[in-house]
């Protein structure tokens, strides 16, 4: 059955090991996102990791791309695969060795899974980043189903970024109508709203970077109405995208 939600950013300099010089600016965000993580753990919850990218089959993949080959797996029993057990393409075949071009947001929820539950084994849902409304609808719907037909209490990781245009840092330039979607989508996330999620225009969505977009729509259906609780732990642009992390809780 659906139990809770955890809403995080999937920047890749959560991990350390890429946050360099960044660091201490990404602590706040590294420790707001593993408290919403835990929180899935806290109450026993088996996770679904969901996010916008093409389906894949893979399950294990590395940071190599984004600077630091940072292996991470969304299986339990890949961490402790020695090299050897596998010739490498069966392994590659079966999505038991890093692959680099392993989606982001995959990447994002192995390296949680890593840090915060280890022992467990996470499925994962990938959604067109040109998914319309109506096709996030649906897909919420259908997963919504899948979650309460199992037995054991179901999480979602969902990962996604709000808009990459505010300010000079911006790495999708400015545009001055990013700040007022922004405080729209951190209330959004903050209180629940799963109307205000599903209304948003994909298109502004696009030309203001809005990432995650198709993740919350989906949200928005599975969830269906307004969670018991909402808590927000953590909103912020340091490098000019939108980082918006919380909890929701049936």
């Amino acid at each position: 059955m659906l139990t809770a939600a955890a809403l995080v950013s999937g920047p890749p300099l959560l991990v350390p090991e890429l946050a360099g010089g960044a660091a201490g600016e990404t602590t706040d965000l590294r420790e707001a996102t593993l408290a919403a993580a835990r929180t899935l753990v806290e109450l026993g919850c088996e996770w679904t990791v969901l996010g916008a990218g093409t389906p894949t089959g893979v399950r294990t993949g590395t940071f190599a791309g984004f600077g630091a080959d940072v292996t991470v797996s969304l299986d339990a029993e890949a961490d402790d695969l020695e090299a050897g057990d596998l010739e490498a393409d069966d392994r590659l075949a079966e999505g038991r060795v890093a692959d680099p071009m392993m989606p982001l947001p995959l990447l994002i929820g192995g390296w949680l899974r890593g840090q915060i539950a280890p022992r467990s084994t996470v499925r994962s849902l990938l959604v067109d980043p040109a998914a319309d409304p109506t096709s996030c609808a649906a897909i919420g719907t259908q997963l919504r189903t899948e979650l309460d037909a199992r037995p054991t209490p179901q999480g979602l990781l969902v990962v996604g970024d709000g808009t990459n245009t505010i300010g000079a840092k911006a790495p999708g330039g400015p545009d001055a109508r990013a700040t007022e979607v922004e405080e729209d989508l951190r209330h959004a996330l903050a209180d629940g709203d799963g109307a205000a999620l599903a209304a948003l225009d994909p298109q502004l969505c696009d030309e203001l970077g809005v990432s995650g977009r198709p993740a919350w729509q989906v949200l928005a259906a599975v969830f269906g109405a307004t969670p018991r609780t909402c808590t927000e732990l953590y909103t912020g642009a340091p490098f000019g995208v939108g980082y918006l992390v919380g909890t929701w809780v049936l």
